[in-house]
This record gives structure tokens, sequence and C-alpha cells, in this order.
């Protein structure tokens, strides 16, 4: 389901670039100095707004907007902190949901099969996509359990 969400979307809009698609469904994206932070979801009055972290590298940056979209699109009314802060809910599965949404973004099944087939490893892998390693093993994993 996370995947063919990433697929439709790409499909619909015709990339894979986690800022374009923020801005075509009408997120608004904003940069301030998250400390540790990497970036944060809020739907607040009816608005979805990802904000990133301006202190990371443009890699990053991307990556973060990907899994923040992630939540945007699957769970467009969740805020993460309130629920983490006031509720005994585990956040731990929309995580896991945000980085697979976010893995299946950056790195389409086409590119995935390619570097199956081909033996590359996951840092190989990690650095030609400029994804991160967690994330590159998130989406193979996937491809593999598919191809079980």
């Amino acid at each position: 389901m996370i995947q063919q969400k990433a697929r439709k979307l790409v499909r619909k809009w015709n990339t894979n670039d986690p800022f374009l698609l923020a801005e075509n469904c009408n997120i608004k994206l904003m940069y301030a100095d998250l400390g540790h932070l990497g970036g944060l979801y809020q739907y607040y009055k009816r608005t979805k707004i990802i904000i990133i972290n301006e202190a990371l590298s443009y890699h990053e940056q991307r990556e973060v907007c990907a899994h923040e979209l992630g939540h945007a699109l699957m769970h467009p009314k969740e805020n993460r902190f309130f629920l983490h802060r006031s509720t005994f809910l585990n956040c731990d599965k929309l995580e896991r949901e945000a980085n697979l949404f976010a893995a299946c973004l950056l790195i389409q099944e086409n590119d995935a099969r390619e570097f199956l087939h081909s033996g590359a490893t996951v840092n190989q892998i990690s650095a030609i996509t400029g994804v991160s390693v967690p994330l590159v093993e998130e989406r193979m994993h996937l491809l593999l359990k598919e191809n079980a």
C-alpha cells in the first residue's frame, strides 16, 4: 500500500522530487533552525506544514522532506509530537511508514530492481542516489520481500 501510494504520486506529478510534490499537494514548506531535529510535519488550521532543518545538507533535506511528505499524505491529521507527549499511542509505526514511503519515493521500483540485479551494495546505492543507508536498506528489503 505504501509503495503504491508513492508510485501513484510520482505518476500523477511526473516527478519524485519531494519538494515539488509537497508544493503540488499544497503542503507549505518552511525552513528553520530545528536543533537536533531533521524536520517535522504539522497539521494546523486545515493547513499541512512541513518544517525542515535549514542546517541540513541538500540530500538530508530531500530525505527529510520525503519522510515528512509521507506523514502528510498517510497520516494527514496526526500531530506526532502531541501523540507522543499526550497519549499512550506508540508512534513507531507512523515513523516506519513514513520512512518506507520516503524510501519508495526516492528510489523508484525500476531503479531498485536494477540495483538488485547489478549486485550493487547498499553503500554503493546510497552513494549513487544520495539516499541514506537506512532508507536504502528499507527499500531493498521491501523489493526482496516482494520477490520472495
